[in-house]
């Protein structure tokens, strides 16, 4: 190994034993050493040019990889199991990924503590990794983070379903077997095993640690999010909306995508001015918001008032169906106001 920088690179290939290495050890020791600090430096320094470090350094590595060390907040992203290489000719590369053992919110220490792990009060690879936190102080890398983090937004949702327990394609249902015979053999389920927090190894099932999991890493997406002020919520559709405001004695509202009151349909306290026939959305003043209130026992309408520009609220003797209306071309975002009474 060398020391750069007071941290220690142990070198994993060539192989440190081969006598070819052996004969020239010094000269390979030197390149590498000279080559991250020419990486370094250049980093680091505020009057080069974002090009020129992208010449030295695979950016999209070390983007990639600082998300996956921070989505699971990898206590050892800085000092154990973390690689970096560089090909012949080629640029410092971040990677492969490796050993997420003390990640996920199983750690009782660092990032957590004797009781729990909590998944969205830090970040935590920002600073564990001194290149994380070199590059995280260049614009340019930070502007790509956020750009990325956006783009995979289906991606990591996707991967963080598979820990869902409720997922019929996800790890829980393709690996219930093994986990079976895992438990057989190694009796740990509900005992301490370091460094777990309280809040974890208490679980005693394999579906509640499989939960876990799937709800610590999405508490922890959502937190990485909101640290760098990415809404990756779903835009707004192109068309007027309406906002339902109901009392107690509504159980829910549903929002039908076009006139048809068999067809496509949602539970929702919005609704948006689509075509009657196809659902497409519409803001050219031929629009419509069809819906159906639905009542808890005991309860009736006793007024349904609608606020903004329309031309006409058709009511369940012109819908029939029982409860079910129809705004028809709306020109306005629309504030629907619903009350009832006790039979």
């Amino acid at each position: 190994y060398f020391l750069f920088r007071g941290e220690e690179y142990a070198i994993k290939t060539p192989d440190t034993e081969d006598e070819a290495y052996l004969e020239n050890a010094e000269n390979e020791i030197n390149y590498i050493k000279n080559y991250l600090t020419l990486c370094w430096d250049t980093i680091s320094s505020n009057s080069d040019n974002w090009s020129n470090v992208e010449e030295l350094v695979d950016i999209d590595s070390f983007i990639d990889q600082y998300i996956i060390d921070e989505l699971f907040a990898n206590n050892d992203c800085g000092w154990y199991s973390c690689y970096y290489y560089k090909d012949k000719n080629g640029k410092l590369v971040k990677g492969p990924a490796w050993d997420y053992d003390i990640g996920g919110g199983n750690i009782n220490f660092n990032m957590g503590n004797i009781d729990e792990c909590p998944a969205n009060e830090r970040l935590w690879a920002n600073a564990a990794n001194s290149w994380y936190k070199l590059l995280l102080n260049r614009d340019e890398f930070v502007a790509a983070l956020k750009e990325r983090i956006a783009s995979y937004e289906d991606i990591i949702s996707d991967t963080i379903n598979l820990a869902n327990p409720d997922n019929d394609n996800g790890l829980f249902a393709s690996l219930l077997s093994v986990a079976e015979r895992n438990f057989q053999r190694w009796d740990i389920m509900g005992n301490y095993v370091w460094p777990q927090p309280v809040a974890e190894y208490t679980i005693d099932t394999y579906n509640g640690q499989m939960n876990y999991l799937y709800e610590w890493l999405t508490t922890r997406y959502e937190y990485i999010c909101e640290q760098y002020g990415i809404d990756h919520s779903e835009p707004e559709p192109d068309a007027f909306k309406g906002v339902f405001n109901i009392d107690e004695g509504v159980e829910k509202i549903i929002v039908y995508e076009t006139s048809n009151y068999d067809g496509d349909s949602t539970e929702s306290l919005v609704g948006y001015s689509r075509d009657s026939s196809t659902g497409d959305y519409l803001k050219d003043g031929n629009g419509q918001i069809n819906f159906t209130v639905v009542l808890k026992d005991g309860y009736t309408i006793n007024s349904l008032v609608v606020d903004g520009s329309y031309k006409n609220l058709k009511i369940p003797s012109e819908t029939l169906k029982e409860n079910t209306y129809r705004i028809t071309k709306i020109n306005s975002d629309l504030t629907i106001n619903i009350s009832t009474k006790k039979i």
